[in-house]
């Protein structure tokens, strides 16, 4: 009888469960992270009643006549309708009606949302109550001067034009920035192509060392140094659980709240690590919507040095990709930044790639990763290649949630 590993799978897309099955005589380890449950409506508030050194969301609104809300995109886990909700209401009994509020998503380079992903993301009522608008990297920015280290900083009019600047976002491990939300909601979220040109140059230079580092981190510093000038008043950032539940919430400074919440995360993200398997399935859920998404499952891979996986063993990613290809405005094939295949091809660390993926064919996935991975879109098909070329009796690891989870102890 084969062995089953289930993991999560298809985020905002159906969120369902998924079940890989193993040769009977493989050893297969689930290498779970901690995890936490999700907060009720309760928690959530307490949250906005206890901000991280900055006033309440309800204190800042008074005396003001326009806020602008930045959410993440569907790219991101975050379940927003219950968060805005509450800054709605925090919002109205500060004086800022909802007719004087504007949602603006966070896409940066990433593709416009239409209506059935606004309600998903935000929910029926609000989409239907309040201004939600998708962000523009060519058009309709502001020239905000330059950065400390002298880049270019265009945002949006919109946000810009607001008197209350506010911000949600998800916290998870970012390879560049050391952790996404906060600052990074803004930049490159909100920001014009000459700022996301800038802020990907330095990324590029920097390379991919930074996962799970806040500090030293210049990239870090440059988008906190913009969100500060430019004046963002609050930001919400989003520990989500494996779920995509909302585990954790902290709301207040741009720097501060994001440390704090950056301490959460990594508590609930932490994982068990077994080393040396013969093969390691790294599952994308939940950042595994398109291509460039899941390409965040190395992230586990380059924290352990790639330790979690034989020198001579099988790197499996898995992500459903129900949008394929999906779109990035300055990276890949045709883009300003060309996305190399060679960069994917070293995030292997020198092992064989595989992936699996039922939504993607060869003409998207070799626009980014290289040939000397294989594409499979059964299941078994890819199982019997691995025999195929390893044998019998393979020890191997899954990470169901790979995009977020982080090392913790070892065996």
């Amino acid at each position: 009888m084969n062995q089953i590993a289930t993991i999560p799978w298809n985020a905002w897309f159906g969120d369902q469960t998924l079940e890989l099955a193993f040769p009977h005589d493989w050893q297969v380890t689930t290498c779970a992270m901690a995890d936490a449950p999700a907060l009720d409506s309760s928690a959530i508030r307490a949250a906005f009643d206890n901000p991280v050194n900055t006033p309440t969301i309800k204190e800042m609104a008074k005396g003001k006549t326009s806020a602008a809300i930045v959410m993440d995109d569907i790219s991101r886990p975050t379940r927003g309708e219950p968060i805005l909700k509450v800054m709605l209401e925090e919002l109205e009994k500060g004086g800022i009606s909802r007719d004087r509020v504007k949602i603006i998503l966070a896409l940066g380079g990433h593709r416009p949302m239409m209506r059935e992903d606004l309600i998903k993301k935000v929910g029926e009522e609000i989409n239907q109550t309040v201004d939600v608008m998708n962000h523009y990297l060519h058009e309709n920015l502001t020239d905000c001067g330059v950065s400390a280290l002298g880049n270019p900083i265009f945002i949006n009019r919109y946000f810009m034009d607001a008197d209350l600047k506010l911000s949600v976002s998800s916290i998870t491990p970012h390879v560049w920035a050391g952790f996404g939300g906060g600052a990074k909601n803004i930049v490159p979220g909100i920001a014009g192509v000459d700022t996301l040109m800038a802020n990907h140059r330095m990324a590029d230079e920097v390379g991919g060392e930074l996962t799970g580092v806040c500090h030293p981190n210049r990239i870090r510093a440059d988008i906190e140094d913009i969100a500060r000038r430019i004046g963002l008043d609050c930001v919400v950032n989003v520990i989500s659980n494996t779920q995509r539940d909302t585990a954790g919430i902290f709301v207040g400074d741009v720097v501060d709240s994001h440390r704090q919440a950056t301490e959460f995360a990594r508590k609930v993200y932490t994982t068990p690590m077994i080393w040396d398997q013969d093969v390691v399935v790294l599952n994308s859920y939940p950042k595994d919507t398109e291509i460039l998404q899941i390409t965040n499952s190395f992230n586990l891979l380059q924290m352990t040095r790639g330790k979690i996986v034989k020198e001579d063993g099988i790197v499996i990613i898995t992500g459903a990709c129900p949008e394929g290809r999906g779109y990035h405005g300055i990276m890949g094939h045709g883009a300003r930044f060309f996305y190399d295949q060679s960069s994917v091809e070293d995030l292997f660390l020198g092992r064989k790639g595989m992936v699996f993926s039922p939504n993607l064919g060869p003409h998207d996935f070799y626009h980014y990763f290289p040939g000397s991975t294989r594409l499979f879109t059964q299941w078994d098909d890819l199982i019997r290649a691995v025999v195929k070329e390893k044998g019998s009796g393979l020890k191997a690891a899954v990470y169901p949630n790979s995009v977020i989870q982080m090392p913790g102890s070892t065996t």
